[in-house]
């Protein structure tokens, strides 16, 4: 089993905690086995695109075996759930495994049945701003923000950034690392003439770059857009050229 860690969450601007919630998880007899019907339950809890604080993970058990039984199986059972919101990146404040906490006069099937279950308390974070470079992207759908230029920008001929491209893109990865409802796409873009292959490489340095650090394939989109639209139109200058050898994105929320 794995070695818990418990980390700080990371927020960006919030207003405060909502009401703490709380979900049950059942299990079948004796076993600490995830249930499709829980699994929904977690996936209410995670993958709903809200930041959310995961205050406790408590187990409990019927009274059908010894202490020690209820007390190791009480422990798997937590260990399961916190294993599955951790893997989705969700830190945990409190974990107890209390075991067999059960009534002893009440021996009802529904009632034992009942005591099979993990509880997980958690609050809902009410954001008031998610910005990156000062723009906000809150309630986003896909297609309902302009692209975003970034200072990533390239060679000529060339899918290698400039050397002041690296902490823009090591910026966008500590965003979406800390966002983690945010997904982007990821758009290349060349000068001068034609030429869609250097702009897809571009797009896809920058997509690559975000992988390599941690950032989830499935956030990140790419696409090369050849010359077909500029940041600056004439390029009468070099520094015109240049800025458009360039990769920009659009943010939307997952």
């Amino acid at each position: 089993m794995k070695k818990f860690v418990l980390l700080p969450f990371i927020f960006s601007f919030f207003i405060g905690l909502s009401q703490t919630k709380k979900v049950e998880l059942f299990f079948d007899i004796n076993v600490s086995t995830l249930t499709n019907k829980s699994i929904q339950k977690l996936e209410l809890i995670v993958g709903n695109g809200n930041k959310i604080k995961i205050q406790s993970v408590t187990a409990y058990t019927d009274f059908t075996g010894n202490d020690s039984i209820n007390k190791a199986l009480a422990k798997s059972r937590m260990e399961v759930v916190s294993d599955y919101l951790i893997e989705r990146g969700f830190p945990i404040s409190e974990m107890n495994f209390p075991g067999e906490t059960y009534p002893k006069n009440a021996k009802r099937t529904k009632d034992l049945a009942h005591w099979r279950r993990v509880d997980i308390e958690y609050s809902i974070i009410k954001s008031e701003k998610i910005l990156f470079n000062g723009i906000a992207i809150n309630n986003l759908t896909e297609g309902t923000l302009e692209p975003i230029p970034l200072r990533i920008e390239f060679y000529n001929n060339s899918g290698t950034p400039k050397e002041y491209s690296i902490p823009e893109m090591e910026k966008l990865y500590a965003f979406l690392d800390a966002n983690k409802q945010v997904k982007i796409f990821i758009r290349g873009h060349v000068c001068c003439m034609d030429d869609y292959t250097i702009s897809f490489l571009r797009a896809k340095t920058v997509n690559d770059y975000l992988i390599k650090r941690g950032i989830d394939p499935a956030r990140l989109k790419f696409e090369g857009f050849s010359n077909s639209q500029p940041l600056v139109n004439p390029e009468v200058t070099p520094e015109d050229q240049q800025r458009n050898r360039r990769v920009d994105v659009i943010f939307t929320l997952r």
